[in-house]
C-alpha cells in the first residue's frame, strides 16, 4: 500500500514497458540512549574505593524504511577528563583519565567506553627527596628541600608529581622523572 492507495490504475500492455512511480513515505522511530565511562580508584591507605561514572546521553531517529539510525549526543559533550585522588606516600597507575570525545553524529550505535582502573602503590620512602634551588630577585638564592608523598607512574615508565613552591603558595611545579636507582 502506498499512501494509502492499494492499486495503481492504469491499463498495461503486453510487449510495453511501463515506469511506475512510488513514493515511499519515511518513518521514523526515534529514542534515547545513554553511555558511560566508569573511573574506579581504590584507596589503600583507607581501603575504601570511589568509583566515578561519566555519562552521554544520546538521542537517535531511525528510518524505519531503510532502517538508517544516525546517533546524535544530546547535549553535545564528552567524558571530561578526570584527576586521580593524590594519596600521600602512594604512587597511583596514572595521573589523570583524559578527555574523551565520542563521534557524533554516528551511524554506529555507541557503546560504553572501557572501565579506567586506578591502582595505587606504596612510595618507597626517601626515594624522593628533591632539591630545588629557588632564585628569589629581591632575596637572592635560596636553597630547599622538598619531600614528595604523591607520585603517579606514567604509561611511558616515567613518573610524574607536582611540587609546590615552599617560598610562595601561589605557584607549583609540574616534574616528569626517570625512577630512582
Amino acid at each position: 500500500m502506498v499512501d494509502g492507495i492499494a492499486n495503481v490504475p492504469g491499463t498495461f500492455q503486453t510487449g510495453s514497458t511501463p515506469t511506475i512511480t512510488v513514493d515511499l513515505k519515511h518513518s521514523f522511530a526515534t529514542g534515547p540512549l545513554m553511555t558511560s565511562r566508569t573511573i574506579n580508584e581504590s584507596n589503600p591507605a583507607t581501603s575504601h574505593s570511589k568509583s566515578i561514572s561519566q555519562d552521554i546521553h544520546w538521542d537517535y531517529p531511525k528510518d524505519l524504511l531503510s532502517g538508517l539510525e544516525t546517533w546524535t549526543m544530546n547535549p553535545v559533550t564528552n567524558y571530561p577528563a578526570y584527576t586521580v585522588t593524590v594519596i600521600s606516600g602512594y604512587v597511583a597507575s596514572k595521573t589523570t583519565v583524559g578527555l574523551l570525545t565520542p563521534t557524533s553524529p554516528t551511524n554506529t550505535k555507541p557503546t560504553d567506553e572501557a572501565t579506567e582502573n586506578i591502582t595505587y602503590v606504596e612510595a618507597q620512602a626517601g626515594e624522593w627527596d628533591i632539591k630545588i634551588e629557588y632564585i628569589d630577585i629581591f632575596t637572592d638564592l635560596g636553597v630547599k628541600h622538598v619531600k614528595i608523598g604523591a607520585i603517579s607512574k606514567m604509561e611511558d615508565g616515567e613518573y610524574e608529581f607536582f611540587i609546590v613552591c615552599p617560598v610562595e603558595d601561589t605557584f607549583y611545579f609540574h616534574v616528569r622523572a626517570v625512577e630512582p636507582e
